[in-house]
C-alpha cells in the first residue's frame, strides 16, 4: 500500500486506508443523491486517469492492474440498490487486492471491523475519516439495520454527526465534488 500512500499523498480527493487494502474517493458534503452505493463517473475518471499515469493499465471497467508488482485494483459496486453497499465489498474482499470504494462503504466496513475486534485504532480511523471523507450518516444508519454494529451505530449517531458536521463547518465547506463546475 506504500506505493498508493505516495501516488495520493498530496491528492485532495484520494484517500488511502491506513489499517485495510481500501482505496476511498470524496464525494460531496451536500447528499442529495444516492452516494452510498457506487462512485459516480467523475470518481472513477479521476482515480483511473492517476493510476494510468502512474504505471497502471485499466483491464476492465472496473479493475485496474499494476504492469510493474502485478497488484489488481478493483472498483467495487453493488447490484442492488436499497441494500448495504457494505454487502458487496464483503463478497470479494481479500488481503491481495486494492479496493475503492466509496466513502460510505468503507465507513460501514469501519465499523463492521471495529464491531468484530472492539479496536479503538478502528475507531480512531472512523473518527478521522469522517473528518476528510463525510458520509451520509442517516442513510447509512438506515441501511444498516440488520447488521451486527447498528446497535453501536445507533448509540454512537450523534456524537459521529457532531463530529462531521465540525469538521465540515471548519476545513471541507468550500471543498467541491469532483466533476462539479460551481
Amino acid at each position: 500500500m506504500q506505493l498508493y500512500y505516495e501516488i495520493f499523498a498530496s491528492d485532495r480527493y484520494v484517500r488511502v486506508s491506513p489499517l485495510y487494502n481500501i482505496i476511498t474517493v470524496f464525494d460531496s458534503v451536500s447528499y442529495s443523491r444516492n452516494d452510498y452505493d457506487i462512485l459516480s463517473a467523475p470518481q472513477r475518471n479521476h482515480i483511473g486517469l492517476v493510476l494510468e499515469s502512474q504505471g497502471h493499465k485499466r483491464l476492465t471497467g472496473n479493475s485496474f492492474q499494476n504492469i510493474k508488482s502485478g497488484q489488481f485494483l478493483k472498483f467495487v459496486t453493488t447490484r442492488n440498490l436499497g441494500v448495504s453497499p457494505l454487502y458487496a465489498l464483503e463478497e470479494v474482499y481479500n488481503h491481495d487486492d486494492i479496493f475503492i470504494v466509496t466513502p460510505g462503504t468503507y465507513f460501514l466496513f469501519l465499523l463492521m471491523k471495529h464491531d468484530k475486534f472492539q479496536d479503538k485504532e478502528i475507531l480512531r480511523e472512523l473518527m478521522l475519516f469522517i473528518s476528510v471523507h463525510p458520509v451520509n450518516l442517516q442513510q447509512l444508519l438506515d441501511l444498516s439495520r440488520h447488521d451486527s454494529f447498528f446497535s453501536f451505530f445507533k448509540s454512537e449517531f450523534s456524537r459521529l454527526k457532531d463530529h462531521q458536521e465540525k469538521a465540515i463547518a471548519e476545513n471541507l465547506k468550500d471543498k467541491r465534488s469532483l466533476g462539479s463546475i460551481f
